[in-house]
């Protein structure tokens, strides 16, 4: 699609919301965090467009997302703590962006990740240890980063 601007935060006020799929258009600015009070939502597709700016640590609170993709913008900062209490997430796409930092911790809290793509950005530091208790995980992706120490 083409669609430009920026992603309107009045996109909150529909509560009922499930799926918001918004990839492979123009559009820019950063996230809205009223998003996060979509606690209905459970497939959020923003991957490939020109958003910055950061993570809603809020998105934390997305009791029911399944399905976070982000890939190819410019994000940047870090993954959210926040987020490792999502429990319902499955698939976190965040590859080709700016994201900085060290992963979070807590990793292994999401208990049914089963898709982690974190590729392409500015990682750094050594991957948790808590990433072992991820049994469901059939893709983890840290290619190009600046990760160091051993695989867990």
């Amino acid at each position: 699609n083409g669609l430009q601007g920026s992603i309107p935060s009045t996109l909150g006020n529909c509560v009922n919301l499930s799926t918001i799929l918004l990839s492979h258009n123009n559009l820019n600015g950063s996230i809205p965090t009223q998003l996060s009070g979509l606690h209905k939502l459970w497939w959020l597709s923003l991957g490939s467009n020109y958003l910055t700016g950061k993570i809603p640590s809020s998105f934390g609170e997305l009791d029911n997302l399944v399905c976070l993709q982000l890939t190819n913008n410019s994000l940047e900062g870090e993954i959210p703590k926040e987020m490792d209490g999502s429990k319902s997430l499955y698939v976190m796409e965040l590859a080709s962006n700016s994201f900085s930092g060290k992963l979070p911790g807590r990793i292994g809290n999401l208990e049914g990740m089963q898709v982690l793509d974190l590729s392409e950005n500015a990682l750094h530091g050594s991957i948790p240890a808590s990433l072992s208790q991820l049994t469901f995980l059939f893709l983890f992706n840290v290619s190009y980063n600046n990760l160091s120490g051993r695989i867990p």
